[in-house]
């Protein structure tokens, strides 16, 4: 390690990879805060990614879904944390991906 280089990650659990703590991220350091939240295309240097499944038909299905979305259990199903004990999802709501740990 060279003077002024972070230190290497943790291992992480077996058959995963190692985990680096985040530093303090209350701040956002990019000028793009918000450009995802409409829906236009990402600032330069950014891609999005979209990804579509049929699920079915019918109100049923439409209800069943808007339920899974909106209670997080898409999210956690994929492996992302939701914080701050949030039971429905929405704009103050933050969740984290799995590879990225905030203390």
């Amino acid at each position: 390690m060279t003077e002024g280089s972070a230190p290497p990650p943790p291992p992480g659990p077996p058959g995963r990879p190692a985990v680096r703590r985040a530093p303090d991220l209350t701040g956002l350091t990019y000028a793009e805060t918000g450009a995802t939240w409409e829906d236009t295309a990402p600032p330069p240097g950014y891609r999005a990614l979209r990804v579509s499944t049929v699920l079915g038909s019918g109100d049923a299905v439409f209800r069943a879904a808007a339920a899974a979305l909106m209670e997080w259990r898409m999210h956690r199903a994929m492996g992302v944390r939701v914080t701050k004990g949030a039971t429905r999802a929405g704009r103050a709501a933050p969740a984290w991906p799995p590879w990225l740990r905030v203390p």
